[in-house]
């Protein structure tokens, strides 16, 4: 009998598109490295999968997932953040309170299906939140053509930590309001209804947990 402690066979993941892109494809290029027995497939969709199917063994989502049956477990947390790159902080006079963000270009996301707009931004503290409803110059349904947008100076976009952190690190994009916050988001994993949970699967979110706290999650 195999030793069911040894990740090996294959470990289907599936994740949203630039958190997939930006974090899990590299951590997992690592992670394959110290598993030589696993083949790794990894599988991205524009707003995440909703649960496992066959040939994913786990799902990374954003938010929860709407299926009420699914076995899910809480990795981290992210919050939005509102930023802008230097480029068009010099051209506009940054935003002095959350109101301003009216009177500046704004970049918005909107949901794939139903084309609705994300324009209500929540933006506060642990005393008080405001809902800003901004007025998009640009929108799109792909959240990595907003980051893009905003580092190429064309407005300013509410981007989960996680996506930004590299940039706001290395001076590409500047945080608005670095005191305030938008809203928290957490980072679950989405599990098969098994009882068992297969070894590699259990190794991949044991490694990647401490990778989490290091891009922009807490």
């Amino acid at each position: 009998s195999s030793n069911t402690n040894i990740p090996r066979g294959t470990l289907g993941i599936g994740a949203p598109v630039e958190l997939g892109r930006r974090l899990i494809a590299p951590f997992l290029a690592t992670f394959s490295a110290t598993h030589p027995d696993l083949l790794v497939n990894l599988a991205l969709a524009s707003e995440g999968f909703y649960d496992t199917s066959d040939s994913l063994d786990v799902v990374l989502r954003l938010g929860l997932p709407d299926s009420p049956d699914a076995v899910v477990t809480r990795l981290a947390s992210t919050v939005r953040v509102l930023c802008a790159s230097p480029e068009y902080l010099a051209r506009r006079p940054p935003p002095v309170t959350p109101q301003d963000l009216a009177a500046h270009d704004c970049l918005c996301l909107r949901r794939n299906k139903t084309m609705a707009l994300l324009d209500r931004w929540v933006i506060g503290n642990d005393l008080q939140t405001e809902i800003i409803t901004v007025e998009p110059r640009l929108s799109s349904t792909n959240a990595e053509i907003i980051h893009d947008w905003a580092l190429s100076g064309e407005g300013i976009a509410y981007k989960l930590l996680c996506d930004v952190h590299h940039d706001l690190e290395q001076g590409r994009l500047v945080r608005i309001f670095p005191d305030l916050q938008g809203e928290k988001i957490d980072l679950h994993a989405v599990l098969p209804n098994r009882k068992y949970t297969q070894a590699s699967v259990r190794a991949f979110l044991h490694s990647l947990k401490p990778r989490l706290r290091v891009a922009g999650f807490f």
